[in-house]
């Protein structure tokens, strides 16, 4: 009996010490996890944070800046609870700006229209879960409602690597004579940080079941979209490898139809630190051509291993692979793009409907293609094989000069 007392009181010993841990870890998390997202454009503030033995109360107010506007302040209160082997966190979110937080509940028409709850555990995982309730809006022109949104994420603190889960049935409504809607979307993504970096390697895959915008009689329309992709950075940390594969199986624009449209690229070793600089430079049109000139001189390799589609003329298929050497100055590229092709390896296989000549938008342009003989008619398509090797360039078997 003894024994058995003596194990009992050592559990509910270890039980205890499991509760105090897991308390002053989940505290020192929570500190170290908004000291992590403070940045330029998100900046967390602590404002209190009330610990007992088995719970605890926090309030964190979010600032977020908007371009042209005030800030967006958002108000925190987390009801935390300790258990021998986790903390559970449960939010309640509010916006700071009392007009605009009434807006919002009026739109959603819940005092708690967006919840979450987060685990965090003593092997450094933390995982939750956000809820934004369904929100309805009604007026004389317009009309808009979104369905329940539900988000899942976790993360493991020691290794650096986590994913999230986005599931939501979507959202309709009209202004005026034109109406939209977003059916099914789900996104599933994970990432991992690089090591001794800030870098990230990540893969996603988002689904949408439907979109469509429609104004007057023209109808624009998407079905059984995929959209699938990954990113890694290289073992010396000096490159980045991508690839994409996009589908859509049903393009819908007015009276023309889409089927089965398909775009696979992978796009390597393209420098890291120069396709940061284009990134930064997308707002201005001079520093992005400059950027774009310095990655291309840096060297790359272009995969275009599939471009489909079964357009209303007929079906489109091309592949391109391009392997573009380093070694050309990045001004040279901007003031003479053709220095490129002494740097440049690559074929590229096109193959298009015969009717898309008749078409009076792109028409002319194919019927010089085929005078010329860099498009050849063959069983009522227009094809163009083509291969650059060290400066020579050959077009359906013929050998061009440069």
């Amino acid at each position: 009996m003894k024994k058995l007392i003596i194990v009992l009181v050592a559990i509910f010993c270890v039980l205890l010490s499991g509760i105090y841990f897991v308390g002053e870890m989940a505290k020192t998390e929570i500190q170290k996890e908004i000291n992590k997202s403070n940045n330029s454009l998100l900046t967390m503030e602590l404002l209190s944070y009330q610990k007992s033995f088995f719970s605890a109360k926090a309030e964190m107010k979010i600032s977020i800046d908007l371009e042209g506007q005030a800030p967006l302040q958002v108000f925190v209160h987390s009801d935390i609870s300790h258990y021998p082997y986790k903390a559970l966190l449960v939010n309640h979110i509010n916006l700071v700006d009392p007009v605009l937080e009434k807006k919002m509940t009026t739109f959603f028409k819940a005092k708690d229209w967006l919840v979450s709850q987060e685990e965090i555990n003593l092997l450094g995982n933390m995982s939750g879960k956000i809820a934004l309730a369904k929100g309805e809006f009604i007026s004389k022109a317009e009309r808009f409602n979104t369905a329940p949104l539900n988000l899942s994420y976790e993360y493991n603190v020691d290794e650096k690597q986590g994913a999230f889960d986005i599931d939501w049935a979507g959202m309709d409504g009209n202004i005026y004579d034109e109406t939209f809607s977003v059916k099914d979307l789900s996104l599933q993504a994970a990432f991992t940080q690089v090591d001794n970096s800030d870098l990230i390697d990540y893969q996603y895959n988002l689904e949408v079941d439907q979109l469509e915008f429609v104004k007057a009689l023209h109808r624009l329309s998407m079905k059984g979209i995929v959209l699938e992709g990954e990113s890694k950075i290289s073992t010396d940390q000096l490159t980045v490898n991508s690839e994409t594969n996009w589908k859509v199986e049903e393009f819908e624009n007015g009276p023309e139809v889409f089927l089965n449209n398909h775009i696979d690229l992978s796009l390597s070793e393209l420098n890291l630190i120069a396709l940061t600089k284009l990134k930064s430079s997308l707002e201005d049109t001079t520093l992005m051509r400059q950027a774009f000139g310095h990655l291309v001189s840096l060297g790359a390799i272009i995969d275009l291993k599939t471009l489909y589609s079964e357009t209303p003329w007929g079906e489109v298929n091309s592949q391109l692979k391009m392997n573009i050497q380093a070694g050309v100055a990045s001004d040279e590229v901007l003031s003479n793009p053709l220095v490129l092709i002494d740097y440049t390896n690559g074929e590229l296989n096109l193959s298009l409907p015969k009717k898309l000549s008749e078409q009076s938008d792109i028409g002319g342009l194919l019927q010089v293609g085929i005078l010329t003989g860099v498009l050849k008619d063959q069983n009522e398509a227009l094809v163009l094989e083509s291969s650059l090797d060290r400066g020579e360039l050959t077009v359906n078997g013929n050998v061009l000069p440069l």
